[in-house]
């Protein structure tokens, strides 16, 4: 078994070549860094002054999923021009609801300075609706008719 602190060199010789254990070698302090671009990290840059170009959202697809499914939006496009599809699960059916009756109750004529209403007398499954109308002005006296 190789021993981690121990070191071995092969001498290739032949007929049989050998591992020769050279024993423990020191490790020195590390050097400094050379000229192959790992030296001493810059100072920031200035803020850039010009604006990039804007970036765009468009929707693509809308597919109706069924009700089980997971919602789901995918970007098609770019980071910079992103489209997004839509995958949405349909809602499910809801119960059946009651069918609704609607009934004309009373017509009221108030002042022409009042609002018109419709009120419900009702429910909201069986309305009756009462109405209440303003009165109209009297409007200007109109021309004379020719004579026959």
């Amino acid at each position: 078994m190789i021993d981690q602190d121990t070191y071995y060199s092969w001498d290739g010789a032949t007929p049989t070549p050998t591992w020769w254990n050279i024993g423990n070698i020191s490790k020195g302090e590390q050097g400094e860094k050379g000229l192959d671009g790992n030296g001493t990290k810059g100072e920031p840059g200035d803020a850039s002054t010009v604006a990039g170009p804007a970036a765009t959202v468009n929707v693509g697809a809308t597919t109706t999923l069924p009700s089980t499914s997971q919602a789901l939006v995918t970007n098609v496009g770019t980071t910079s021009a992103a489209v997004f599809n839509f995958d949405i699960p349909k809602g499910e059916e809801g119960p059946k609801g009651e069918i609704a009756t609607i009934n004309v109750g009373t017509t009221t004529t108030v002042s022409s300075a009042d609002p018109a209403l419709v009120a419900n007398s009702g429910t909201a499954q069986n309305a009756t609706l009462e109405f209440t109308i303003p009165k109209g002005e009297v409007g200007p006296i109109g021309l004379t008719g020719a004579k026959r």
